[in-house]
């Protein structure tokens, strides 16, 4: 069934305190069977500033997408989504990010991903011959109706373009269910705020148009059921 607009939620890593955890140890275990990151050690991923909700990331070789924190304990993460199982005795780090809703989102457009082809024919070839460079994931263009007093994502967004500033943002689309422990379809990436327009006219609201400048790989969050 094809997804739907509506529903559809942007996201900005969030930059208030105590929205960040981090904990890095050797006694970090990551447990396939019951979808959890562990740790046998006296510290606690609580006292780490991790909640649930937080999407994850990590060093672990095994481990490099990005996982959804479903509930958290002192001394265990349980995930929405799969993992690898790995076991402790090497240090690693995760770390857990709060997003926030970038809000009053009217449309978007993107990631618009593509890749240059390189000409690689030869004058003994009988087609062309060709390779794909390295993916550009491209940008990602958000239409907003301006709320820099409610909304305090915008002003952030036009901060982070007057800074330079290189942000962690998410997708999470609109496959949503009802049922505890579920999750819908999502993407994350690194991205530059490049552009960030306003526009307005009588009897109407005041629009601002944004542009992400995507800087890393894409990450897809799977659905869980």
């Amino acid at each position: 069934m094809a997804l739907q607009t509506q529903g559809v939620s942007i996201r900005r890593m969030s930059t208030t305190v105590g929205s960040t955890g981090v904990f890095s140890t050797n006694t970090i275990l990551w447990d396939s069977t019951s979808k959890q990151i562990k740790t046998s050690g006296v510290d606690s991923f609580i006292v780490a500033g991790f909640t649930s909700g937080m999407r994850i990331v990590s060093n672990s070789s095994n481990n490099s997408k990005i996982y959804t924190a479903a509930a958290v304990a002192a001394t265990a993460i349980t995930l929405y989504e799969p993992c690898v199982a790995q076991s402790s005795g090497i240090t690693m780090t995760i770390t857990g990010n709060k997003y926030e809703e970038i809000g009053s989102i009217s449309g978007f457009n993107g990631p618009s991903g593509a890749a240059n082809v390189i000409d690689i024919t030869s004058i003994t070839s009988t087609a062309k011959e060709k390779l794909v460079g390295l993916r550009d994931e491209g940008k990602l263009t958000l239409d907003l109706y301006l709320d820099t007093t409610s909304t305090a994502l915008h002003r952030a967004l036009k901060d982070d373009r007057a800074n330079r500033t290189n942000r962690m943002f998410d997708i999470k689309f609109s496959n949503n269910s009802t049922v505890a422990g579920t999750q819908p379809l999502g993407i994350n990436f690194d991205a530059y705020v490049t552009n960030f327009s306003i526009t307005g006219s009588v009897d109407n609201a005041i629009k601002a148009s944004i542009t992400l400048e995507i800087s890393s790989a894409i990450k897809w969050i799977e659905q869980v059921l």
